[in-house]
């Protein structure tokens, strides 16, 4: 059994915008961002999505059925104003770390990995899907992999280095959109990609 998750960042949001994160929209060169990228799958079961309004209309670019999970969110920060670039760094050591009413990177990781389980189990053999989450659950669902190491290098540009068994797949800032391409074989990965644009 042989299937596919094409792991999107949404795509390029509002900026300076005073609305809550969840109902933040795409920007109109983030909806032309997408809309340059949309052609290239042609042959996607599903498309699946965060409940945050920027990924939700980053799925919609595919012009299918989004089916929206709660568990694809962004990882909950607590108190964004407590939250420096010291804290945004060393919850990447450590994945346990969380402030007052948010969540670690082992817990966003864990809900991302039951979503992406449910997905997975509704596709057929040869079958792949889109799926559209944020750049932090990404990261801390990738690190739920042994063969995947993701480092911060550099915190003031938000960069972060991908290693897949052993090797190097992506460093830098994981920019809005780009996306990762997973590769399962009998519901294991065995390939992970990177690609932006």
């Amino acid at each position: 059994m042989n299937k596919t998750i094409y792991l999107f960042r949404h795509s390029e949001p509002v900026s300076d915008s005073d609305l809550p994160t969840e109902e933040i929209p795409l920007s109109y060169e983030g909806r032309k961002k997408i809309a340059g990228m949309v052609p290239r799958f042609d042959r996607i079961a599903g498309v699946y999505s965060s409940p945050y309004l920027r990924a939700v209309q980053t799925a919609e670019a595919f012009n299918m059925n989004v089916s929206v999970d709660d568990r694809l969110h962004e990882r909950t920060i607590g108190r964004p104003e407590a939250f420096t670039k010291e804290l945004w760094e060393l919850q990447y050591r450590d994945r346990a770390l969380k402030l007052a009413g948010g969540e670690s990177f082992l817990e966003a990781g864990r809900r991302m990995h039951m979503a992406m389980a449910d997905i997975l189990s509704a596709l057929r053999d040869r079958q792949s899907a889109v799926v559209v989450s944020h750049a932090a659950a990404i990261c801390a669902y990738l690190m739920e992999f042994s063969a995947c190491e993701v480092t911060v290098t550099d915190a003031e540009t938000k960069s972060r280095k991908v290693i897949w068994n052993g090797k190097k797949i992506h460093e830098g800032p994981i920019p809005a959109p780009s996306y990762f391409v997973l590769t399962f074989e009998n519901g294991e990965l065995t390939n992970l990609d990177y690609h932006a644009r």
